[in-house]
């Protein structure tokens, strides 16, 4: 069964040396930590602090937290496209 999986959903093929590109797919606003935003990197390298512009808007953000879904919140210093795992927050 595994491989059936495997086979119908290859890895992402992501380049970690383009420009940062993601995918919004979820997001929400916490309290005591802002914006929660749930994304899939599709390229490039995101690190905590830096500034991000959404294509929508052409608003600017400043990351302040970083990490993995897996499946509880686990924060990263970086998180790069191609990891295999696609499910992200962003606080910012």
């Amino acid at each position: 069964m595994l491989s059936v999986v495997v086979d119908k959903f290859p890895s992402p093929k992501g380049d970690r040396a383009a420009p940062l590109r993601a995918l919004l797919f979820d997001s929400w606003f916490d309290e005591y930590r802002g914006v929660i935003c749930l994304v899939s990197l599709v390229d490039g390298v995101l690190r905590k602090g830096d500034r991000i512009v959404t294509a929508s808007s052409d608003n600017k953000y400043e990351v302040h937290e970083i990490g993995i879904m897996h499946p509880e919140q686990k924060p990263t210093d970086v998180l790069y496209a191609k990891k295999g795992i696609h499910i992200f927050f962003i606080y910012f």
